[in-house]
């Protein structure tokens, strides 16, 4: 079905006010995760719902296909998230983007997050290097992978973006020696978008 665009703004209207919905009723006691805010959660748990718990971007939720368990899908949506309000809010951030002639909130919508469980195993996982998620340079499919759900909120969004960034054309060494490799990825990203 085609949409014409007075129906795709209506739509992204909708899907919008889901988002502050979602996020609001979200960050009433619990983190995005779960974890327990306030008073009675760790200092960092607090914090980290309180970033998340901003207004957000129209296209606030990760494009998911496939399985993920809750703990994993929560995390990465709650990463999406913050990455979103980032590349919103910090020229710094959509700067990134912008040098690969991309926009860096379509960008990240566009991306498609796949379980490294429904592609067929963990060696596309960086083949035991630890990664938490793997983009092919181009491509609009991220791999999440195992250990995902175990980073903190700022880290996931640095690796949210940092996936976005290859799906945007940003190539990495060793496959191109003269890319940045990973961690040099990662601090520029940490820098550029306050996480």
């Amino acid at each position: 079905m085609t949409l014409q665009p007075r129906d795709e703004a209506r739509r992204a209207r909708r899907y919008g006010v889901v988002c502050l919905v979602s996020v609001l009723i979200g960050s009433a006691g619990h983190s995005m995760d779960g974890a327990p805010t306030g008073a009675a959660a760790a200092g960092r748990a607090g914090a980290a719902s309180a970033k998340v718990a901003m207004l957000v971007p129209d296209g606030c939720r990760p494009r998911i296909l496939g399985g993920f368990d809750a703990r994993t899908r929560s995390r990465l949506a709650s990463a999406f998230q913050l990455a979103a309000r980032r590349l919103a809010d910090l020229p710094t951030c959509s700067e990134l983007f912008t040098r690969l002639g991309a926009d860096g909130r379509q960008k990240l919508q566009a991306i498609r997050y796949q379980s490294v469980a429904d592609v067929g195993g963990e060696s596309v996982c960086g083949r035991g290097l630890g990664a938490a998620a793997f983009t092919t340079v181009g491509n609009l499919r991220t791999v999440v992978c195992p250990g995902f759900d175990r980073l903190d909120i700022d880290e996931a969004a640095v690796i949210v973006l940092h996936e976005a960034l290859h799906g945007a054309g940003l190539t990495e060494w060793p496959l191109d020696r003269d890319a940045p490799n990973g961690g040099e990825i990662n601090r520029t990203i940490r820098l550029a978008c306050d996480l």
